[in-house]
């Protein structure tokens, strides 16, 4: 099964589909160029890919002590995509380059 995730770049739905990509992970943030649209919602749809949710604001986000209004904006903002009934999981990450030897903790 391959899944797609893509940000900034927005690539042919229907050539992903037809190379076997059966979804794709769009994000979530404050305005960006990253944030999925409604209508591109209902492109991903439209095509029976399944569709996930990212939040992601800055590579920082995994420093945070306290995510509540990150999750909270994130939920907003999937409320108001009209996210997919049954489809309650938005992932949050933070792109975050991780060196050998370097003293980052992950969780």
């Amino acid at each position: 099964m391959t899944l797609v995730d893509y940000s900034y770049s927005r690539p042919n739905l229907d050539q992903l589909k037809a190379q076997g990509c059966v979804g794709v992970l769009r994000y979530l943030s404050y305005p960006s160029g990253k944030v999925i649209t409604a209508s591109e919602r209902d492109a991903i749809l439209s095509r029976g890919l399944m569709l996930g949710l990212n939040w992601v604001y800055t590579n920082r986000d995994i420093y945070i002590s306290d995510g509540t209004e990150h999750a909270k904006e994130a939920l907003r903002q999937a409320k108001a995509l009209k996210y997919p009934a049954g489809c309650a999981i938005i992932f949050s990450a933070a792109d975050h380059d991780v060196l050998p030897g370097s003293d980052t903790v992950l969780f």
